[in-house]
């Protein structure tokens, strides 16, 4: 889903800078240009979809978990239907991932583990139209698949899921989260 959501993004981003265009030109000579501030909306429309679904992509859950925490909860995220908490008070770990929601004691926590993938980046310098589509192509499903190996890995002593991913791709997230669960969970 998510990487067709990022194609239609990629393909509809000429047709919505066009539809702008158009939609600036109704407004120059308002009363004898209006067709053009139709057509700019007829341009414009589809990106909107388009981008109100990658959104609701990348939050949905999230309102969800955060009202499902304990008061006081300090470090929280949460991204791509996965999320991460920790409770101090009760000394507690709360993964999400997807619909499933779990606690585990700080004592139930093996390893904490971070991965970043990043490259396979096509470049078609010079290329013809078609080439610089597949190359973008390509781009995004390497893009979806460095993601899908990137983030935080939790292990945790539970027989039905020991591994937990929380999906992040800024290292400094990363880095963070990693500092944090060895300050507090691991300490």
């Amino acid at each position: 889903m998510k990487a067709l959501l990022m194609m239609l993004a990629y393909l509809l981003g000429f047709p919505a800078i066009v539809g702008l265009i158009l939609w600036i030109c109704g407004f120059t000579n308002f009363p004898h240009n209006l067709h053009y501030f139709g057509y700019g909306l007829f341009w414009m429309a589809p990106e909107g979809v388009v981008i109100w679904s990658l959104y609701r992509y990348y939050t949905r859950g999230r309102e969800s978990f955060y009202a499902a925490l304990p008061a006081g909860t300090r470090f929280r995220y949460f991204s791509e239907s996965t999320g991460i908490a920790i409770d101090e008070i009760n000394r507690v770990l709360i993964l999400q991932s997807g619909t499933f929601t779990a606690r585990y004691d700080f004592k139930a926590i093996r390893s904490v583990e971070w991965h970043l993938h990043e490259g396979g980046k096509v470049v078609a310098p010079g290329a013809g139209v078609r080439a610089s589509f597949e190359a973008g192509a390509h781009n995004i499903a390497n893009l979806v698949e460095n993601e899908d190996h990137s983030g935080l890995f939790v292990t945790v002593s539970d027989l039905e899921r020991p591994i937990w991913q929380v999906r992040m791709t800024s290292e400094k997230e990363l880095r963070h989260w990693n500092a944090i669960l060895s300050q507090t969970a691991l300490a």
